[in-house]
């Protein structure tokens, strides 16, 4: 059941990175969106409805709060019927932005719903199958990975363009951002060395996980921000073509990695 709530989250990132991008293009009007494919996030709706339907149905299958008695307040905002909605509302939020951005525009307002959407959505979704782990700054990570595996999907049939070192521009200012909270968010747990925090790790690096990982790390980060340093690479449409490849897989990955160890064990 874990691969269905995979499959949900996924399109959920997919969805609300999309609007993000295209919030953000409206909003600021830049001339490096020109030379991007565009993608419309209401295709994936419907799935998710669906998606969304089946891990309710399972939750107990899903979430170890769900067989385990938690604190008062923890068993009152996870029970649920709170939990289903919450997350009805989540996802009638993001269908009724994206109608509205179709039809009328969005501006910084937007932008900044969505952020709030994504956090907590994120908490519910993802962070709660080990209700144990807390990081404030889950949201925010949760939220670079969105925009950037929606980034990553509309450069993958990108064309030549005048635009295109403004465009891998863009994705050195991703890439950078989500290195940056994805190590911040692992510092501050090690550093503070608290038991479920360092948990959390521990699971995910005693397993094959951890190979995954460095793989993802050298290839969304070690190696794309040096190259994107220079003109040459930048300028490239092969190159930025297969960075938007490795980004998508890489994200897909990440975002593995954060939900499929987690849960009942």
């Amino acid at each position: 059941m874990k691969f269905i709530l995979l499959l949900f989250v996924l399109g959920f990132a997919l969805l609300s990175g999309l609007l993000t991008l295209e919030s953000f293009e409206r909003l600021v009007k830049p001339q490096w969106a020109k030379g991007l494919p565009r993608r419309s996030p209401l295709y994936f709706a419907p799935a998710l409805a669906v998606l969304f339907l089946i891990v309710v149905l399972c939750l107990s299958h899903i979430y170890p709060w769900m067989n385990v008695p938690q604190p008062a307040f923890r068993a009152k905002y996870l029970s649920p019927d709170f939990f289903a909605v919450r997350g009805f509302f989540y996802l009638l939020i993001l269908g009724l932005l994206a109608l509205r951005q179709r039809r009328v525009g969005g501006g910084a307002w937007m932008l900044a719903l969505l952020l709030f959407v994504v956090s907590f959505a994120s908490f519910d979704w993802v962070m709660s199958l080990d209700p144990e782990f807390h990081s404030t700054a889950f949201g925010a990570i949760f939220f670079a990975s969105a925009a950037l595996l929606a980034f990553g999907a509309r450069t993958v049939t990108v064309t030549d363009s005048p635009h295109l070192i403004n465009i891998n521009s863009v994705f050195l200012a991703l890439i950078g951002s989500w290195t940056y909270l994805v190590f911040m968010q692992y510092l501050v747990n090690w550093t503070g060395n608290l038991p479920h925090e360092a948990d959390w790790y521990l699971m995910r690096a005693n397993t094959p996980w951890r190979q995954l990982l460095t793989a993802v790390i050298i290839m969304q980060a070690v190696l794309p921000i040096p190259a994107l340093l220079f003109r040459k690479f930048k300028r490239s449409v092969t190159f930025t073509r297969s960075l938007g490849v490795i980004t998508v897989v890489s994200q897909f990955v990440y975002i593995a990695w954060m939900v499929l160890p987690g849960g009942p064990r």
